[in-house]
């Protein structure tokens, strides 16, 4: 009877340990499965081409395909020693060893033959950004490149498509030029992890970035846009902005033709960022805000008296009469400036018009007799009667570029009196008159 109570305890430790086994065994490979499955998961969240996701990425890859425009120009000022060439292999050993390893394989590139897969170029262009997208693998990154190339005269020259691939492991970089393809969509990029050797040119090293940096280069990246891709600033246009400012394509078209030697000259003097809004001041006190949805994707609004922004409607809704009167006025100056008559003469009463100025070209020869190219005001005396506002102001010459006129109290000024009825929300109409 002992006995067989030991042989049945016995019988019972075996079954434990068997069911402990099976339970241990069937919970590890449960986890293999999630564990698998979580990878596979995160790949498929990884290899997969998409917009790139911040300014640093931007920068940078421009600043490399930037290097790369200049490599390839066999008239680049560091080719040159004394006043004479540097021989052409060294020219050419450097191209190569930026290009990748699987362009080189697939089309048998040697040195001796660079410039058969490589556009020579031969003056200084300006590489400007339009979309980038990108792929991440184990240690690659890499990114598919749309843009254009701009002369210095400002000339649009072509249309461009890149692959930049980034070693992390290595911190180094390697370019494929993308020919026979039409849109950024056509290029591929693979999910195939590469290990970049590192030689004396392929140093990858992401740029460090401000605010300040991000407003100045969407400015100048916009503005070259203007003066040679007219057609893609157009349509970066905030489409409220569009409409009222400039109404066709063509309108703008004229205005970037009248307005080429100051667009080629803007500087960046102030700026300020809230949000994804990002304000520039240039030198002449012209302002450009930009919308900036993604990287690359935004929206442009020329001016601060066309539309309303939401930071005029706030100070505009809590201010008394004078100080809207006040606002309307700076308006009407800064449209003034921008030699946008059109703005001005819309905001004048009908009664006015008839009397006075039966055009908009009318107006336009009375205000460049009578004031200033550049302009700024004060005001003085204020009194209503009624819904009817009048203030004295004085229209002072401001001056432009290289331009040197007297300040303060011996600055040369207009007097003005402007009347003004203020409208519905925002809206006003006004007349004016030249107080001698």
């Amino acid at each position: 009877m002992k006995k067989r109570i030991i042989i049945l305890i016995c019988i019972s430790i075996v079954v434990i340990l068997i069911l402990g086994i099976f339970i241990i065994l069937n919970k590890n490979q449960k986890d293999m499965i999630i564990d698998e499955g979580e990878e596979s998961k995160n790949q498929s969240s990884t290899n997969i081409i998409k917009p790139i996701e911040n300014n640093t990425q931007l920068f940078t890859v421009q600043g490399y395909i930037q290097n790369f425009i200049e490599q390839i120009n066999v008239n680049n000022v560091i080719y040159f020693t004394g006043g004479e060439r540097i021989d052409q292999s060294i020219i050419e050993e450097k191209i190569y060893n930026l290009l990748s390893t699987d362009f080189i394989e697939k089309n048998s590139i040697k040195k001796d033959n660079v410039y058969e897969y490589v556009n020579k170029l031969e003056e200084k262009l300006t590489f400007i950004p339009i979309k980038i997208n990108m792929i991440e693998c184990k240690n690659t990154v890499k990114y598919s490149i749309y843009g254009f190339t701009q002369t210095q005269s400002n000339e649009y020259k072509e249309n461009v498509y890149f692959i930049l691939n980034v070693d992390n492991k290595n911190n180094t970089y390697s370019i494929e030029p993308v020919t026979n393809v039409k849109s950024i969509d056509e290029i591929e990029l693979t999910t195939k992890d590469l290990e970049i050797e590192p030689n004396r040119y392929n140093k990858y090293k992401e740029k460090e970035i401000t605010e300040e940096y991000i407003c100045q280069e969407y400015l100048y990246m916009y503005k070259r846009m203007m003066l040679s891709k007219t057609q893609e600033a157009y349509n970066n246009l905030n489409e409220e902005y569009k409409n009222k400012r400039f109404g066709s394509f063509e309108n703008f078209t004229t205005f970037v033709e009248n307005n080429k030697d100051m667009i080629n000259k803007i500087i960046l003097k102030a700026y300020s960022v809230k949000n994804n809004e990002y304000m520039c001041e240039d030198q002449r006190g012209n302002y450009y805000v930009f919308y900036i949805n993604k990287v690359l994707d935004y929206k442009v609004v020329l001016d601060l008296y066309t539309i309303d922004l939401p930071e005029f409607k706030g100070k505009y809704s809590k201010a008394n009469d004078q100080e809207k009167v006040v606002l309307n006025i700076g308006k009407v100056i800064a449209a003034i400036n921008n030699e946008d008559y059109k703005y001005v003469y819309s905001k004048l009463s009908d009664s006015f018009k008839n009397n006075y100025f039966n055009n908009e070209d009318a107006l336009k020869e009375f205000l460049q007799k009578n004031i200033y190219r550049k302009n700024e005001v004060k005001c003085d005396e204020f009194e209503r009667e009624g819904n009817i506002y009048t203030y004295k102001v004085r229209i002072i010459k401001k001056d432009e570029e290289g331009e040197e006129i007297p300040q303060g109290k011996d600055a040369p000024y207009r007097k003005f009196n402007i009347v003004m009825q203020l409208k519905e929300e925002s809206d006003f109409v006004m007349s004016f008159s030249i107080d001698e």
